[in-house]
């Protein structure tokens, strides 16, 4: 990674953001460079759970994670498990290395920013992508400074 600071600020949700609920690769827009993954609601008028990746660079993880957790990598996993996307981190300081599966291999998804929005809808398509200023709002996982 550059010399720039690399210590990510987080706003309103707590890191690691971990769920104990199946999720999914709903969509991937590579033009807009965005990832959706998206849990199911649990039965009878559960919350869905959307998590919003914005600015993906890269990403290597499964279709369908049995859990979440979303953190940032550590040193050591960037140039253990990230080696051949580290030219990425070091072009643009603004991308976060956000591992999302903590099972090995390590789950990543290289990006400038991830939301998450809970909410009862049960709408094919996530507000996150069609309204950003949603209500509920988004929250932020987190961002680099």
């Amino acid at each position: 990674m550059s010399g720039e600071s690399t210590s990510p600020r987080f706003v309103d949700v707590p890191m690691p953001f971990r769920v104990s609920r199946s999720f999914s690769v709903d969509q991937y827009h590579r033009s807009h460079r965005q990832l959706l993954l998206r849990a199911s609601p649990i039965v009878d008028g559960g919350e869905r759970i959307d998590v919003l990746f914005r600015g993906v660079a890269a990403m290597q993880l499964p279709i369908h994670l049995p859990s979440l957790c979303v953190r940032v990598a550590t040193e050591k996993e960037v140039r253990r498990e990230l080696g051949d996307f580290e030219h990425v981190l070091q072009e643009d300081s603004r991308f976060v290395p956000f591992v999302v599966c903590e099972e090995l291999p390590l789950g990543f998804v290289i990006a400038y920013l991830a939301l998450t929005v809970t909410n009862n809808l049960l709408s094919p398509m996530s507000t996150l992508l069609y309204e950003y200023e949603a209500t509920p709002a988004p929250e932020v996982i987190g961002h680099l400074v």
